[in-house]
């Protein structure tokens, strides 16, 4: 019954995230927290920061990426991160891909970030 209600208290914050506009709370809420939680969600909250800026049809590389928040080192940890994404058509985790330009690490399969990419490429152009 408790997780019943942890269930409904988490989808009330998720829909009041969602009102209010405030993307990270909403990721941040279905994210685990590793390390401190004020250092793990300001990290969350630069990188989805740093996708929203990838525009429509295009990629950007997870080194890219993280190079492009200062932390040259921490691909692998942008790569999870996108990989875990629970709200990634919102955050665009599937415009980011590996160094060799294949497609990886998407939650909802490679065939459906592959989707996503050509049909914000169609309508792009």
């Amino acid at each position: 019954m408790r997780e019943v209600l942890d269930i409904r208290k988490k989808a009330k914050i998720a829909i009041a995230a969602l009102v209010v506009v405030d993307i990270a709370a909403l990721v941040l809420l279905f994210s685990p927290l590793v390390g401190s939680e004020r250092s793990r969600r300001e990290q969350l909250d630069q990188l989805w920061q740093e996708l929203q800026r990838i525009p429509r049809g295009t990629t950007r590389t997870y080194s890219q990426v993280a190079r492009a928040l200062g932390r040259p080192k921490a691909v692998r940890a942008v790569a999870r991160a996108c990989a875990t994404n629970p709200v990634s058509v919102v955050v665009p985790c599937h415009r980011v891909i590996r160094e060799d330009g294949s497609l990886a690490g998407y939650r909802w399969g490679v065939a459906r970030k592959e989707q996503l990419l050509a049909a914000e490429r169609a309508t792009a152009e």
